[in-house]
C-alpha cells in the first residue's frame, strides 16, 4: 500500500470515528477527504477497497446526527426551500427530458446535493465548525496545488480527480471559490495558522494559473474589484494591505501561456474573434436562445445544449467533440445561465437563480448585524468571503458552465448557517442590554 494509500485510510477512519466521539462535523470532513482525494481516479486507489467513500461519510454524519441532535433542521433556510423546489421540478422533469438516462443522473444529482444541503446546515454549529469547514477546503485544495506543482510538465494542468472537477475550467471554477473564501480567513486572527494559509492560497493560486483558464482569472479579477465596495469596517487597512500583494503575486505567476490566451480573444480586421474556442462561445450562446425558445417554460431537460447541438450550431464549431454512432458531433454548453434556461426552462431557471440571489443579497444584512467581539468580527469577515467566493464562481460560470459542480451548493448553507448565528448573538445581546 502506497504512503497515499495509508495517509487517506488512516484519516478517513479517524474522521468517521471522531464524527460520533466529536460530533457530526467530522464526517463532513470526511466527505471532503474523499472528495479532494478521491482515491478512485488515483493510481494509488487501486490498493483501497473499491467503495463509494463519500456515500460512506455522508451515511455516517447523519448517523451521529440523529444520535447527537435532539432535532434535525429541514428547510429552516430559504436556499434550502428553493433547492428543494429546483429539486422536485428536476423530478418531475424526468416525464419529458429528451434524454430520460442523463435526466435520472442529474436527478439523482440533485438529490444527494440536497441531502449535503440538509447536513451542512445540522452540523455548521459554532465558530469553530466555521473555521474548521473553511480549512478543510484550502487543504484540500492544497494538496491538488500539490499534485500539480510536483508532477505536472506543460500545458494546461487537468485531470486531478472526479466528483465533477476533471477538466480545466471545472478545477478553476472550484479551486477560486475556496480561495476567495479562505483569503478572506487571512483578515482573521488566526495565530500562526496563518503562515499555513497564506502557503494553501499561494499554491491553489499558481494551480489556477496552471489550468490557464480565462474565465477563472477573468471572474477573480472582477470579485476583486467588486469586494471593494464590500470591505468589512474591522479589517479595511489588512483587506488593502493582501489586496495589493494578491495582485502582485498574480502578476508574478501569469506565465506567457497565459497571456497568449487572452491575446486570441481580440478581434481581427473582419471584427471576428481570433480564438476558436472564444469564438464558439458565442455562437453556443446564440444557438442556445434559439433552443430556450422551443421549450421555454419546462425545458429540455438535463443537458438539452449537448443533445440539440446537431440542430442549432454549424458543424464547425463540433468537430472534434464527443460523437454518438451517427457520427454526428456534439457540443456542451459553456455558459451556466444560459444551461439552466435551456435545461430547466423558466420554472427551474427562477427556482435555481433565485437561491444565487438569496445568498448573494445576505452581503447588505450582514452589513447591519452588529459585531461587539473578535469572534463575531471574524466569522463576519468568513461570511463576506463565502459571498464573494460564490460571487466568483457564478461570473466563471458565464464562461464555462459549472451547473454540476458542488461547490456553490456548499456555499449556498455556509452563508446562511454563519448569518443565523451572527443574528443570534446580536439577538442575545440585545436581550442582555435591555
Amino acid at each position: 500500500m502506497s504512503i497515499s494509500a495509508l495517509v487517506f485510510i488512516l484519516a478517513f477512519s479517524y474522521f468517521l470515528f471522531s464524527a460520533f466521539k466529536k460530533g457530526p462535523i467530522y464526517g463532513v470532513y470526511a466527505y471532503m477527504l474523499a472528495f479532494y482525494m478521491h482515491p478512485q481516479s488515483k493510481y494509488w486507489g487501486a490498493s483501497l477497497p473499491d467503495l463509494r467513500w463519500s456515500l460512506i461519510a455522508a451515511v455516517i454524519t447523519l448517523l451521529a446526527m440523529f444520535i447527537r441532535k435532539e432535532k434535525i433542521l429541514i428547510f429552516k433556510y430559504k436556499e434550502t426551500k428553493l433547492f428543494a423546489l429546483f429539486v422536485l421540478f428536476v423530478v418531475i422533469q424526468n416525464a419529458w427530458a429528451i434524454s430520460g438516462e442523463l435526466q435520472l443522473d442529474y436527478t439523482i444529482l440533485v438529490l444527494k446535493y440536497l441531502l449535503l444541503m440538509i447536513i451542512l446546515q445540522n452540523v455548521l454549529i459554532n465558530p469553530k465548525d466555521f473555521k474548521g469547514f473553511v480549512y478543510v477546503n484550502i487543504i484540500g485544495c492544497g494538496y491538488i496545488a500539490y499534485v500539480a506543482i510536483s508532477t505536472h510538465t506543460g500545458g494546461r494542468f487537468e485531470g486531478i480527480g472526479g466528483a465533477g472537477i476533471v477538466s480545466a475550467n471545472q478545477l478553476s471554477q472550484h479551486l477560486i471559490a475556496i480561495v476567495t473564501m479562505a483569503s478572506y480567513m487571512l483578515l482573521c486572527n488566526l495565530g500562526k495558522a496563518k503562515l499555513l494559509l497564506i502557503l494553501l492560497v499561494a499554491m491553489t493560486l499558481k494551480t489556477i494559473m496552471m489550468a490557464e483558464s480565462r474565465s477563472a482569472m477573468l471572474a477573480l479579477a472582477i470579485t476583486g474589484l467588486v469586494s471593494l465596495f464590500f470591505i468589512p469596517n474591522a479589517v479595511k487597512k489588512k483587506f488593502i494591505g493582501y489586496a495589493i500583494l494578491g495582485v502582485i503575486a498574480g502578476g508574478i505567476m501569469i506565465g506567457p501561456t497565459i497571456i497568449h490566451r487572452f491575446m486570441n480573444m481580440q478581434t481581427d480586421e473582419t471584427g471576428e474573434i481570433q480564438d476558436k474556442s472564444a469564438r464558439s462561445r458565442l455562437v453556443i450562446i446564440k444557438a442556445q436562445y434559439e433552443m430556450f425558445k422551443d421549450a421555454p417554460i419546462l425545458g429540455h431537460g438535463h443537458k438539452g445544449t449537448l443533445l440539440l447541438s446537431p440542430d442549432y450550431i454549424d458543424i464547425e464549431y463540433r468537430k472534434g467533440n464527443v460523437s454518438s454512432a451517427n457520427g454526428l458531433g456534439y457540443k456542451a454548453s459553456h455558459n451556466f445561465l444560459m444551461s439552466i434556461l435551456v435545461d430547466h426552462g423558466v420554472i427551474g431557471s427562477v427556482f435555481y437563480l433565485l437561491i444565487i440571489y438569496t445568498c448573494l443579497m445576505r452581503i447588505f444584512k450582514l452589513r447591519k448585524i452588529k459585531h461587539t467581539t473578535v469572534e463575531q468580527n471574524d466569522i463576519a469577515v468568513i461570511a463576506t468571503g463565502a459571498i464573494m467566493g460564490l460571487f466568483c464562481f457564478m461570473v466563471a460560470g458565464l464562461g464555462s458552465n459549472n451547473k454540476v459542480l458542488e461547490v456553490d451548493i456548499w456555499i449556498y448553507i455556509f452563508v446562511a448557517v454563519m448569518m443565523d448565528w451572527l443574528q443570534k448573538q446580536e439577538d442575545h445581546e440585545a436581550k442582555n442590554d435591555s
